[in-house]
């Protein structure tokens, strides 16, 4: 569940970025705003204000990540606000399978999110954990976006796309630290540090396919909308930006892994319970080509299937998840 407090802050950061793009440019001169608006009330340069300390660390220190962090997150909870704070909420039966599906790496660099800042309402059924404060808490939301020409190749060194992702405990806390990083380490298996329990590693491993899902299922229209555009009043007109759109994502399945995805958090691919499903074909993501001419494209998911005759003995190994992305 995401905590109402990201929709207040939202909706009052909305109006410093409003029209930037999500270029570094653009996200700067939002910043560049809000602090303005912040001087102009005389509410800047607070000891306690963490976006004044993380500007003048920052001052002190271009390459301080804490500081970048704590800049990210007010520049992503503005602009999030500037798109009307949209939401996605997934079927946990449909995130369960997309957890187990691999997306091929053809597919990596061509995966758009519908918004430049969206947050992913995570179902509880998955049983994700991340680590904040040195405690492993349920993962309850997950802050998504991609901001363009912002981290380093690893084939070039160019500046190319970036997406950062913050999770988030029920409560509203987050780690310290914003991840920004490149498609292929999003949706091969995001890393961590050595030192975070291998439940919250896991669940992080399982972020990324979910992610691309969702982003691949509103390519394909694949969504419904739930959320208000504006709440309006008898009294006065409708705000400028929208106070929450909310889409639901996912569609019924005829293999519910909610289970077994818990299980792989817990204890891993080599240890606990396995899948109890034999000769199962792991689920996995194409890219279809469609419409007149077979000229466009469509994601298409595959779901887990059996796979031989009926009739026939079932030999085929169980499905399993692994730890590092791959299966």
């Amino acid at each position: 569940m995401i905590p109402s407090a990201a929709f207040d802050t939202g909706k009052l950061l909305a109006k410093h970025f409003h029209g930037c793009d999500s270029t570094i440019q653009g996200r700067d001169h939002g910043l560049a705003r809000l602090v303005a608006h912040l001087q102009s009330i005389g509410r800047w340069g607070s000891s306690d204000d963490p976006l004044y300390l993380a500007q003048q660390a920052l001052l002190e220190n271009p390459k301080d990540r804490r500081a970048q962090s704590t800049v990210m997150h007010w520049e992503f909870t503005g602009s999030w606000g500037a798109l009307g704070c949209p939401s996605v909420r997934v079927e946990s039966d449909w995130a369960s399978q997309v957890c187990c599906s691999t997306i091929p790496a053809e597919l990596w660099d061509v995966i758009l999110p519908p918004w430049d800042s969206f947050i992913l309402d995570v179902p509880p059924e998955l049983g994700l954990r991340i680590w904040i404060n040195r405690r492993s808490e349920p993962m309850s939301y997950v802050k998504v976006g991609r901001r363009l020409g912002s981290v380093r190749s690893a084939l070039t060194g160019d500046l190319v796309d970036g997406w950062f992702i913050s999770p988030g405990a029920p409560n509203g806390d987050e780690p310290g630290s914003m991840l920004l990083i490149r498609s292929d380490q999003l949706f091969a298996g995001i890393e961590c540090d050595e030192n975070v329990p291998r439940e919250c590693f896991r669940s992080l491993q399982l972020v990324g396919p979910l992610i691309g899902a969702i982003c691949m299922a509103f390519a394909n229209g694949d969504r419904r909308r739930v959320g208000s555009l504006k709440k309006k009043s008898r009294h006065r007109r409708g705000g400028l930006y929208p106070t929450n759109q909310e889409y639901v994502v996912g569609k019924p399945v005829q293999i519910d892994l909610s289970g077994r995805v818990c299980d792989y958090i817990s204890h891993g691919g080599k240890t606990g319970s396995k899948l109890q499903i034999q000769g199962v074909v792991r689920g996995h993501w194409k890219n279809q080509p469609c419409g007149v001419g077979r000229s466009d494209r469509k994601f298409i998911h595959i779901e887990p299937y059996w796979r031989g005759p009926e009739d026939a003995p079932i030999a085929v190994r169980p499905h399993v998840l692994k730890e590092g992305g791959r299966a």
